[in-house]
Parts: structure tokens; C-alpha cells; sequence
């Protein structure tokens, strides 16, 4: 056999990888191509019994979000058995290291999670905002400045410390605020001059808090009903970015405020668009899933090249959960995680209602669903970073049990465990994992004279570990090191089976070889 030595690969990479090379993990559960989150509802609350369910509220502005790198979901919880039929909703806020926490007390009807800044450490409602490490604080006192004034927050900048909102009369809410909150008084912003009565119900704010976005209202006359156009305001002024119509509201906006998605009525349809200065309103539903039903664009990327909403199909019940980008057009998210990602078995029994946020990158979104339960319950998806690819090349050698195929049982992404499968392997055998990240063909009888011709040594190796056998297969796992550096990393794999007599070495056979992209998410 050539010698094992370490390849001119960089120094850190090196390093992580052949320490998880040396130790080959215990199978685990095979990692997708795709990660599904179900948001454990379950929580200690103070005082109260029984399963809590993960709970977005209605969709919207009541929904779930997520903090721009994705690791933070805010979301609500409530307890679907409580006495007297009673429904407590309590604001929660999840990370993978500290589950599910309860943040204040119970909604009391009001709307769940409005806002959450970039790092996860603010998150607001209507009238109230948590911080970590101060905790929950109404901020009621602040809000409602008189007996004939109501104000509520419908969202927050990526630093947590701009807000927007609405204040009137409820419900004829007539003015959208800009707030630097804890630092001067809420900024009430323009009118629309052809929509001089104002504001209605929601609004959102930018990234870099400039660009106030919303929905402007005409109310109707005696017999008629209010129409609403989508609306972009700075202190400068305000855009109408749709047409006038039954329905009609920006949702949420680039980081700069350039581009808008949102929903609007046409005819009796309700259709979401992506809108810039320089396409208009664009509806994102044509010749897709939504075409003959009806669709509301919920949230977008910091870059606005992904956006995420629910969509209906006529004749059917319930929302659907979409993701739209300029590629692919707007496509049903459960079926591309099902058909795309592999996660059929993590969504059997689910049902994706609605897609309510979206992380900076486009990579994490979450939402609301049914789980197999019956409860509703938040829900985050992360797509990868970079995909994980395996490819198989080279001769599989025929042995006494058929030929030596090594397969993948999962896509090597860092920080899981890598599993792989070699079928029609002798039992008496002793098996070989070869790995090394230089691929080679040399046939096997010119590097051993008990090389099997027509058999070819595909891979330099770098480590070389005993693998069981069971029956006719060889199974194999690497825990693959969480180091970000690997991403994109090829890694090759293949297994040598050597058999024995009395006399000593026979033969030496050669599974196909793998070439192995390494993922990350």
C-alpha cells in the first residue's frame, strides 16, 4: 500500500478533519439535505398546568419571526386544555441551547409577536417589549399619551431600537409612527396627499429603520366600502406602491427599504408582490401553485431575493406555506422539502399553514403549522449554506457475495455524523475504510500482487480503519467536526476487502469509490 501520510491540505481544515477521521462515530440518524425544527411548546409556566403547544397566534403580524442569523425564534404558547375553556397565550422566545421560555404574562387577546431585532435579544408585542437580561416591560404608559389615543407596534429595526406603528382612534387608526424608542418621542410621519385620511391597522420598518411601510385607507361612503392601497413612507413623504382595492398592504421590506413585498386585491383575488421603484408591483403567483387560489407575501430577505407567505387553492381548505425567489418561482415549501430536501418522514403528518419570517439570508425560514398532534405549532426550517453532494465514481470490484457498492446513507454536511453503506462484502472478510482527499486509479495488482484484476485503488489514502461486517454489509459513520472552514471540502471514501486462507493474504478487492462535498448549514 502507498504510505499514509497527511496531504497539502490547509493546515485547520487538516487538522479538524483528520482528528474525526481517527475516530470513526457510532451510526446516528442520517442527516437531510434540509434541517425541520417542530418549536417545542412545552414550558415551564409559573402556576399553570398541563401540554402547552407552540401557538403563532393568527398569521401575520401575530406570527412567528426569527432573528437575522436565524438562531432566535419569538413565537407563543398556550395551553390548549386550560379551566373554564380559557386559552392563556404567553410570549416565548426559542434557541436550540435553551428550548422554549416563557417571556411575560398572558396576550389577553392581544396580538402575539410583532417584532424582533436582529439578534434576537429584543423582541415586542403591541404594547410591551422584552430585553435579555432586563426582561419583560410594558410599555402601555408610553403608548397611550391620551384618553382618545391608541398606539400599537407592529415592528422593529435590525437594532431593535427604531419602532413603527399605528395611533388613532381604534379601529380608525390614521398615522404611522417612526419611534426611537428610549431615546425621543414617536415621530408621527405624512400622509399620503390622494390618501389624506390615513393609516390603517399594521405597518413594518426597514432594516436600517428609514422606511416605514403599510397600509394606507380611504374610507368608503354611505354604501361603500374602505379601500386600501400599499404604502412606503420616510419622514420625507409617502409612496403608494399599489393600486387602490378591497385589500392591499406592504408586509415588509429590504434592509434599505428598496424593495417591498406585501399583498393585493385584484378582482376577488388576493395576490402577493415584490415591489421595487423600478418594476412596480410585481405579483409573485403567476404560473404557479397559487395561479388559481390566492396568495399574501409575508416576509423577505435583507436582500429582497427571498420571500416567504401562505397561499390558498380554491376549492380546498386551509393555507399553504410558500418560498418565492427569481429562479424558481413561488413554490408549495412542504413539497420542496419533501421532493427537494428529503424530510418526508420529518413532515408526515404536518401541515405548513403559513411561512410568517425569514432570516437575512434567505436560509432559515419559520412559521406557524398543524403538527401530527392537532396543535398548532411554530415551526423553522434551515436550507444549507452550502449543499452537501456525493458522487460515486470508479469500478465496484465483484467478490464471493457480488459486487462491492458503497453507497452514502446521508449527506455529509459538518457537525453531523456522515453514514455509508457497502453492500456485497464477505463476512470473513477483513474490511478497510480508506479516506483521503486526493482521488487515484491504480489498479489494484500494482500496488499489491494480491490485487484482484480490474479492481483500482481510487482513493490516496490518508487514514485507513477496520470496518465491521454484518451478513453481506459494511456499515461506516464520521462525526464530521462543526468547523465552518470545512464547508465545501471534498472528502473521498472507499472500502478494500482483503480475504485470507490459512496460507496468509489471497486477495484484495475495491468497492466504487465516493467523492464528497462537505455541507453546511
Amino acid at each position: 500500500m502507498p504510505s499514509i501520510a497527511l496531504l497539502a491540505v490547509p493546515t485547520l481544515r487538516r487538522a479538524a478533519l483528520c482528528g474525526a477521521l481517527l475516530t470513526l462515530s457510532p451510526l446516528g440518524l442520517s442527516a437531510q439535505q434540509a434541517q425541520f425544527v417542530a418549536i417545542p411548546g412545552r414550558s415551564a409556566v409559573p402556576g399553570t398546568t398541563g401540554s402547552f403547544c407552540g401557538f403563532s397566534g393568527s398569521a401575520g403580524y401575530s406570527g412567528v419571526r426569527v432573528s437575522a442569523d436565524g438562531q432566535v425564534v419569538a413565537t407563543v404558547v398556550y395551553s390548549p386544555g386550560a379551566a373554564g375553556g380559557a386559552v392563556p397565550r404567553q410570549p416565548a422566545r426559542w434557541t436550540a441551547a435553551t428550548g422554549t421560555v416563557v417571556l411575560g404574562p398572558d396576550l389577553d387577546g392581544n396580538y402575539g409577536i410583532t417584532g424582533i431585532s436582529a439578534n434576537g435579544n429584543t423582541i415586542y408585542g403591541e404594547d410591551w417589549r422584552w430585553r435579555a437580561g432586563i426582561g419583560y416591560q410594558s410599555l402601555l404608559s408610553q403608548l397611550t399619551p391620551g384618553q382618545t389615543q391608541t398606539r400599537i407596534l407592529f415592528d422593529c429595526a435590525y437594532d431593535g431600537l427604531v419602532v413603527t406603528g399605528v395611533q388613532g382612534i381604534f379601529p380608525d387608526l390614521g398615522d404611522l409612527l417612526r419611534w426611537s424608542i428610549d431615546s425621543a418621542p414617536p415621530q408621527v410621519l405624512p400622509r399620503a396627499a390622494n390618501f389624506p385620511d390615513g393609516y390603517f391597522y399594521f405597518s413594518t420598518v426597514s432594516g436600517d429603520g428609514v422606511v416605514v411601510g403599510g397600509s394606507t385607507r380611504r374610507p368608503g361612503g354611505s354604501g361603500t366600502s374602505d379601500s386600501y392601497a400599499g404604502v412606503l413612507v420616510t419622514p420625507a413623504g409617502a409612496t403608494v406602491v399599489t393600486s387602490e382595492s378591497p385589500q392591499a398592504g406592504v408586509t415588509d421590506l429590504s434592509v434599505d427599504g428598496s424593495i417591498a413585498v406585501g399583498f393585493e386585491q385584484i378582482a376577488s383575488t388576493v395576490r402577493a408582490f415584490r415591489w421595487t421603484a423600478a418594476t412596480g408591483a410585481v405579483y409573485l403567483d403567476a404560473n404557479s401553485v397559487a395561479s388559481n387560489g390566492g396568495s399574501y407575501a409575508r416576509a423577505t430577505s435583507i436582500d429582497g431575493e427571498v420571500v416567504v407567505g401562505d397561499y390558498v387553492i380554491f376549492g380546498q381548505a386551509g393555507t399553504r406555506a410558500f418560498v418565492w425567489n427569481a429562479t424558481d418561482g413561488l413554490v408549495d415549501l412542504q413539497t420542496a422539502l419533501v421532493n427537494d430536501f428529503g424530510l418526508g418522514n420529518e413532515l408526515a403528518g404536518w401541515q405548513l399553514l403559513t411561512a410568517t419570517d425569514i432570516s437575512a439570508d434567505g436560509l432559515t425560514i419559520v412559521g406557524q403549522g398543524i403538527a401530527p398532534s392537532g396543535c398548532e405549532q411554530a415551526f423553522l426550517v434551515r436550507l444549507p449554506r452550502v449543499p452537501a453532494t456525493v458522487t460515486a465514481y470508479g469500478p465496484s470490484c465483484v467478490g464471493p457475495n457480488g459486487p462491492l457498492v458503497l453507497t452514502a446513507d446521508s449527506p455529509p454536511f459538518i457537525g453531523t455524523s456522515y453514514a455509508a453503506t457497502c453492500s456485497g462484502a464477505t463476512a470473513t472478510a477483513v474490511h478497510l475504510g480508506s479516506f483521503g482527499f486526493v482521488a487515484t486509479s491504480l489498479p489494484l495488482p500494482t500496488v499489491t500482487p494480491t490485487g484482484q484484476a480490474g479492481c483500482d485503488l481510487l482513493v490516496t489514502p490518508v487514514i485507513l480503519a477496520v470496518l465491521p461486517v454484518t451478513g453481506s454489509t459494511v456499515r461506516s459513520g464520521l462525526q464530521l467536526p462543526n468547523d465552518q472552514t470545512l464547508a465545501g471540502l471534498v472528502l473521498r471514501q472507499q472500502v478494500l476487502q482483503l480475504e485470507f486462507t490459512p496460507a496468509g493474504l489471497a486477495v484484495v478487492r475495491s468497492s466504487n469509490g465516493l467523492e464528497l462535498g462537505l455541507g453546511a448549514f
